[in-house]
């Protein structure tokens, strides 16, 4: 009887190997061949950006362009430049503190060296969240970070303009609305009710957000706040107020380079 019983869980045991091996190949050969699959990863995409580059390139007048830029006087041209590389120089905040948020320590040159090109590359082809994802995945990855991390990142600096901008543009807004009323064609008071209505709405929310934090905080630079049955990771307070200056910069910087090349 023992040895039927034995030969009996020695059979199963044998039966539930081959269903389980498959699974354990696969997660070896992708833990395996990670670096070569993140490669061709991050080829295609940068094939598919230099595609949608060739199209867009495709419909540009380049005469009309030069004519352009001829027109334009020498003193806003510069500015413009200037102005431009300054923002560039900004949006390396968007990474330190994207860098911050998803508690990832690398030296500052490899951030930099990252948010560059992300940016560059997501700013010129489009889908930044896509492009910089790829490009960051292929710097970063060789020190150790994980996708996971990256994607934090990612995130993180593709969204901070859209949730900062709306309480600028309510702030702005409200300094100036007999400007932003003849720019935008639209009544003073609908715009002053709607700018306290955007800044009203943020400051409920970060209530919201306060009374709905966990007890227990342990990760740097976050907040962990319950939303029903998830946890949302969010920037904590100080991380969220340097994001406000530096999205505040980025806006200033571009808005430069728009306004003296306006004819």
């Amino acid at each position: 009887m023992m040895r039927d019983n034995m030969s009996d869980s020695n059979e199963t045991v044998d039966a539930e190997q081959p269903g389980c091996l498959p699974r354990q190949n696969w997660r070896e050969l992708l833990s395996k061949y990670r670096q070569p699959i993140g490669l061709a990863v991050m080829l295609l995409l940068f094939s598919l950006a230099l595609i949608a580059c060739r199209h867009m390139l495709v419909e540009m007048d380049w005469y009309a362009l030069h004519d352009s830029l001829f027109a334009v006087p020498l003193p806003a041209l510069g500015g413009a430049l200037l102005a431009a590389i300054v923002g560039y120089v900004i949006l390396m905040g968007y990474e330190l503190s994207a860098s911050r948020y998803a508690n990832v320590d690398l030296p500052t040159r490899t951030l930099i060296l990252g948010g560059f090109t992300s940016f560059a590359i997501g700013n010129a082809v489009g889908l930044s969240m896509l492009s910089g994802g790829s490009v960051r995945y292929r710097l970063y990855s060789r020190y150790g970070v994980g996708a996971i991390e990256i994607a934090r990142m990612t995130v993180f600096a593709s969204l901070s303009l859209g949730c900062a901008l709306p309480p600028l543009a309510a702030l702005a807004t409200l300094s100036n609305l007999s400007g932003a009323s003849l720019a935008l064609k639209l009544p003073v008071d609908v715009l002053a009710v709607v700018a306290t209505a955007v800044l009203l709405g943020s400051v409920l929310l970060a209530i919201f957000v306060y009374r709905r934090r966990l007890p227990e905080q342990d990760i740097p630079h976050n907040i962990l706040v319950r939303l029903g049955r998830r946890t949302l990771r969010l920037p904590d307070l100080k991380l969220t107020l340097i994001q406000l200056v530096i999205t505040a910069l980025d806006v200033a910087a571009a808005a430069m380079v728009l306004y003296l090349l306006l004819p």
